[in-house]
């Protein structure tokens, strides 16, 4: 839907709803509306939403994914969203593996407890 795509370009943009409503004029609330696809967009405001994303009109009411292209394997500055997303994801994702396999470890401990405690008894 057009809302999900605004919002995808608008953080690719490292753009804030309140920085949108304000070249827009209107309020934070109203553009929320928009990228949730609660306010049907007239042609004007469609045009002025493209202006600010810097993408023709064309390609934001379109039903395609927006395509997003690096170049020389940089990311242009306009891509600082993306890069900051990834970090923290794999920052994430790091933390995540290190408390499993410490939680992994730990299990393991406990049932070579419990097995030395079981052949004792046995």
């Amino acid at each position: 839907m057009v809302g999900n795509k605004i919002k995808i370009i608008r953080e690719i943009k490292n753009y804030t709803q309140e920085f949108m409503a304000s070249e827009l004029n209107i309020s934070q609330n109203a553009y929320s509306r928009i990228e949730l696809n609660k306010t049907k967009l007239t042609t004007a405001l469609a045009e002025k939403i493209a202006d600010i994303l810097e993408v023709s009109l064309a390609d934001l009411l379109s039903k395609d994914n927006p395509i997003i292209t690096f170049s020389n394997n940089t990311i242009d500055k306009n891509f600082g969203y993306i890069n900051n997303h990834y970090e923290s994801q794999k920052e994430l994702y790091e933390n995540t593996i290190t408390l499993l396999q410490k939680e992994l470890t730990d299990a393991k401990e406990r049932e070579e407890r419990l097995l030395k405690l079981l052949e004792k008894r046995g």
